[in-house]
């Protein structure tokens, strides 16, 4: 019997079997980290800082999600006073992390303010909120007009 010699060498097909292995893992890894993440970050109760925890740039987060401003370093703080003064301004902007499918956010104030008046604890560990809020407010003291504040905030962090 003749038979088709073989047009991909047994090291090229292992070599591509082991990336796929490879790619499979570090979507695993990448998908349980982000759950421990969104999971463990947002809705744990974290101590008040002690003597050996105080440098930490933690939190403090009731089990519901509400943060307490007073655990926050001032310029966060400020970003969160600053959201709930200009909500005219920030519920016209969308935010782009994620949290409308996550959190059922639909503006960029809800990352901030709860719409029952406490502190929404997303926004203080969420590195795109924090962008977007400090852009917003270099905007607005800037005089920039609302519709180029979205325009940019859509164009800086939107889809491409």
């Amino acid at each position: 019997m003749i038979t088709e010699p073989d047009t991909v060498p047994d090291d090229a097909r292992s070599s591509s079997a082991r990336l796929r292995v490879i790619a499979g893992l570090v979507a695993l890894v990448t998908v349980v980290a982000v759950g421990i993440v969104l999971t463990t970050g947002l809705t744990a109760v974290v101590d008040p800082p002690t003597s050996a925890t105080a440098a930490a740039p933690m939190a403090r987060i009731s089990p519901d999600g509400v943060l307490d401003l007073t655990s926050v370093d001032d310029a966060m703080a400020e970003r969160y006073r600053h959201a709930a003064e200009h909500t005219d301004a920030y519920d016209h902007v969308r935010c782009y992390c994620g949290c409308e499918a996550a959190f059922d956010h639909t503006k960029l104030t809800d990352c901030f303010v709860r719409a029952d008046g406490g502190w929404e604890a997303h926004g203080a560990g969420c590195g795109i909120c924090i962008a977007e809020a400090d852009a917003v407010r270099d905007h607005l003291d800037a005089g920039t007009p609302l519709p180029d504040i979205v325009e940019d905030i859509d164009d800086r962090f939107g889809p491409s």
